[in-house]
């Protein structure tokens, strides 16, 4: 997941160039993503196995996803107010799994335990708070300093804290 998920970058600038966005990449740049794609490749392994389809499907719509969100707030919502954009991708978002829900709760393939413990609704708003929030205002902030080409370059960071939690988890 942490390597297809570091083609953000790589799939931003191609539709950044796809849609002749200004922040479009030059070889040293395209040449930089691709490094740092091979990084995050040696740091999470390739031993990519094609046996769940479904989820590396899955993995591409939220590859897309995180491209397309600093493109869409440039050029379709910079004069929106970043709460109705946050408010915004929050209820795609939803609408998205929406069905994948429905699915798994008919099919019986999801379980619902009737009792939710009080840590696990802390951490849901935790979660909510600080890693949504928070990290909405650090993307605004991110794209108004660099541009959507190179705020999507944080998902190479993403595969290494990963790995650094997983060593000391």
């Amino acid at each position: 997941a942490g390597l297809l998920i570091a083609a953000v970058p790589l799939v931003t600038a191609l539709l950044l160039r796809r849609i002749n966005h200004e922040d479009q990449w030059e070889r040293r740049r395209v040449a930089g993503l691709l490094v740092g794609f091979a990084g995050v490749a040696s740091l999470v392994g390739l031993d990519i196995r094609a046996d769940n389809w479904w989820s590396i499907a899955l993995c591409f719509v939220a590859v897309t996803g995180y491209a397309l969100g600093p493109i869409i707030i440039t050029t379709m919502l910079s004069d929106a107010p970043q709460i109705a954009v946050i408010t915004l991708a929050q209820v795609v978002a939803a609408a998205m799994y929406l069905p994948l829900l429905a699915y798994d709760l008919t099919a019986g393939t999801w379980k619902v335990t009737p009792e939710v413990p009080a840590a696990a609704w802390l951490s849901v708003v935790a979660l909510g708070a600080l890693c949504t929030a928070l990290a909405f205002s650090l993307l605004f902030m991110l794209i108004d300093e660099v541009g959507p080409g190179r705020t999507t370059v944080i998902t190479y960071i993403n595969p290494a804290v990963a790995v650094l939690l997983g060593i000391a988890i």
